[in-house]
C-alpha cells in the first residue's frame, strides 16, 4: 500500500517541484464552457395554435420544439420568406410557389436627332436652310407662294408628328424600366416585405406623376395598382392615335411636297427662258436642294418611326395586364408562408421542414435551422384500458 502511494505521489512532486521551490502556486487550467442551453420548448395552450418566425431576422425566433395539448391545432407561419425563390416542405408536403418569371420586354430606342437639328438649327444636314414662312423670296410668283407655304405647313405638321411620337413612345419606356423595377422587386429576396411594398409604392407613385400624369397623392395600393393600369392602356392608346396621325401627315406631306416640286421646276424653265432676265434661279435650285435634304432625314426618321411601332406591336396586347400582375404579385401572401394546419393526437407530433433556395441568390439568407425536424410533446387527458383514465 505504501510503495503504491509513493508511485502515485512522485509524478505529482517532480512536476509542481520547482513551482513550490519558487513559492509560486501553478495557474489553475481554463474552465470547460457551460454546455449550450437547449431552448425552452414552447408551451402552446389553446385549440388553434400559431408559431410565428422571421426568415430574414438572425436574432428572431427559429423552429424548436414545443408542448401542444392533445387535440389542439398548430400551424407555423413564416414571414418575409420570398416563396417563388425557395422549395418549401412541410413532412413531406411541397408547399412551394412556383411561378413563370415575368417576361422582359425588350424596346429599342430611335433616333431622330437629325430631324430635331434640322428644325431646330434652320438647316437639313447642313446642305440647305430650312425656310419657314416668312422667309419665302419675295419676287416668287404668288402661286409658287402658295405652294410654298402649303409644304412649309405639311412639313411642320409631320415632323411635329413624329417628335410627339417618339416623346410618347420614350414615356413607355420609362414605364417598362418601372416594370422591370417590380420584376427586380419580385425576385428580391434581400429585404423585408414592409421595405418592398414601401419601394414599391414609391416606384409607383413616380411613374404614376412622372410619366402617366396622375396627380393625386394617394398611398392606396388598389387605387394606385388601378390608376397604374388605366394609365398605362391610355399611354399605348396614345401611341397608336400618333401613328395614325403620322400616316395622315405623311400623306399630306407627300401631296404638297410633289405640287411645290411641280411648281418649283416649271417656274425654273420659264425663268431659264428669259436669259438675261433670269433672277429665281438660284433661289429655285436652292428649294429644291432642300426638299431633297430634308426628304432624306424624313425618309430616315420614318424608318426609326415603323421600328418603334413594331416594338409598340409586339408587346401591347399583353403589357398592361403583365404590369398590373407584377405590381399585384408584391404582396403579404406571397412573401409569407402558412403551413398546413397540425392536429395533436398521438403522444408526439413530428414536423419535419425544409427550406431550400431554388438557384444561387443575392444574399446568403441563413435558412439552416428551417431544416430540421421539431418535436411536438402531447399533454392532456388520455385513456389507457389497463389503468383507466390518467393524466399525462
Amino acid at each position: 500500500m505504501k510503495i503504491q502511494t509513493l508511485l502515485l505521489t512522485v509524478p505529482v512532486v517532480l512536476c509542481f517541484g520547482k513551482a513550490f521551490a519558487q513559492g509560486q502556486m501553478p495557474p489553475a487550467p481554463p474552465l470547460p464552457p457551460p454546455p449550450a442551453a437547449a431552448p425552452k420548448p414552447v408551451y402552446i395552450d389553446g385549440a388553434n395554435a400559431e408559431l410565428k418566425y422571421d426568415f430574414l431576422n438572425p436574432n428572431g425566433n427559429i423552429p424548436s420544439n414545443f408542448i401542444i395539448k392533445s387535440g389542439a391545432r398548430v400551424y407555423f407561419k413564416i414571414e418575409n420568406i420570398n416563396k417563388s425563390l425557395y422549395a418549401i416542405t412541410f413532412n413531406n408536403s411541397d408547399k412551394s410557389l412556383f411561378t413563370d418569371k415575368p417576361p422582359i420586354f425588350n424596346l429599342m430606342t430611335p433616333d431622330i436627332s437629325k430631324l430635331n437639328s434640322a428644325l431646330s438649327a434652320g438647316g437639313a444636314g447642313g446642305s440647305a436652310a430650312l425656310m419657314d414662312k416668312s422667309q419665302i423670296p419675295a419676287d416668287f410668283p404668288e402661286v409658287l407662294k402658295q405652294d410654298a407655304t402649303k409644304y412649309i405647313d405639311a412639313r411642320d405638321d409631320l415632323a411635329g408628328k413624329i417628335s410627339s411620337y417618339i416623346n410618347y413612345y420614350n414615356t413607355f419606356k420609362d414605364v417598362n424600366s418601372y416594370y422591370q423595377a417590380l420584376t427586380d422587386l419580385l425576385s428580391d429576396d434581400c429585404h423585408d416585405f414592409p421595405a418592398l411594398k414601401q419601394t414599391k409604392l414609391t416606384l409607383t407613385t413616380a411613374v404614376l406623376k412622372g410619366s402617366l400624369g396622375y396627380t393625386g397623392n394617394s398611398q392606396d395600393e388598389v387605387f394606385l395598382g388601378s390608376t397604374l393600369k388605366t394609365g398605362t392602356e391610355n399611354l399605348l392608346k396614345g401611341l397608336d392615335d400618333q401613328y395614325t396621325e403620322i400616316t395622315r401627315k405623311q400623306t399630306l406631306f407627300g401631296t404638297n411636297t410633289t405640287a411645290y416640286q411641280t411648281a418649283l421646276t416649271a417656274e425654273a424653265v420659264k425663268d431659264k427662258g428669259k436669259k438675261a432676265d433670269a433672277k429665281l434661279l438660284p433661289e429655285l435650285a436652292a428649294q429644291q436642294q432642300e426638299l431633297s435634304a430634308f426628304q432624306a432625314i424624313l425618309d430616315e426618321s420614318m424608318t426609326e418611326v415603323k421600328s418603334a411601332k413594331i416594338a409598340i406591336d409586339a408587346v401591347k396586347t399583353d403589357f398592361s395586364s403583365t404590369l398590373k400582375k407584377t405590381y399585384d404579385k408584391i404582396n403579404y401572401s406571397n412573401f409569407t408562408f402558412i403551413s398546413p394546419s397540425y392536429t395533436s393526437r398521438k403522444d408526439l407530433l413530428d414536423i419535419t421542414m425544409s427550406i431550400q433556395p431554388k438557384a444561387q441568390l443575392v444574399c446568403d439568407n441563413n435558412y439552416a435551422p428551417f431544416n430540421t425536424t421539431i418535436e411536438g410533446k402531447v399533454t392532456g387527458f388520455k385513456m389507457n384500458f389497463s389503468t383507466g383514465l390518467f393524466a399525462i
